[in-house]
Parts: C-alpha cells; structure tokens; sequence
C-alpha cells in the first residue's frame, strides 16, 4: 500500500464520520417564544395546539404553549408556531 491509497482511505473514513455526526445531529433554534425549528426530524409523534412532540434521531422533542401550529414540514426540519412556554428535549429509548 502506497502513501496515496492510505492517504484516500483515512479522507474516507473522516468524510464518513464527520456526515454522520453532522448529518444526525438535533438541533433546536428557537426565536422568541414565536418560533421553534427543529432539524433532522424523522416524524411527528404529536400535534395539537398545546403541545407538538417530535422523534428525531436521538431524541424526543416536546414543544408546549398556546395556540400552537405547524407551518413547515420536510424531511430536514419541523417549524412550529405559536405561543412557547416549555421545550422538553428526553433521549429516546432504543431496542
């Protein structure tokens, strides 16, 4: 094995491990108590206006208040809307 295909194999499995750590990763931006983005969202467990409870990856995200409401849903991210009074974020249990 030459420097050059060593050199490859370690650039891939950083690019590996860096994807999979950024990639995964929860990640909760919330503006005022108006607005909550939640990324790497795998689906929504819960929704109605008080309360809006999401799986990511690692983690259960509970978004509690007022009048809340769902505004934008993709495969990256859940916004939520509203009145905030609470976030709860709890590890997820795995088999």
């Amino acid at each position: 094995m030459n420097f050059s295909d060593n050199r490859e194999k370690i650039y891939e499995r950083l690019k590996k491990k860096t994807k999979n750590s950024l990639c995964y990763n929860t990640y909760v931006q919330i503006t005022d108590n108006e607005t909550a983005v939640i990324e790497n969202c795998k689906h929504i467990v819960e929704c109605n206006e008080i309360m809006v409870k999401v799986q990511t990856n690692d983690f259960i995200v509970e978004v509690w208040g007022n009048g809340l409401s769902i505004n934008g849903y993709n495969t990256e991210n859940v916004t939520v809307n509203g009145e905030i009074t609470t976030v709860n974020i709890s590890r997820r249990g795995r088999k």
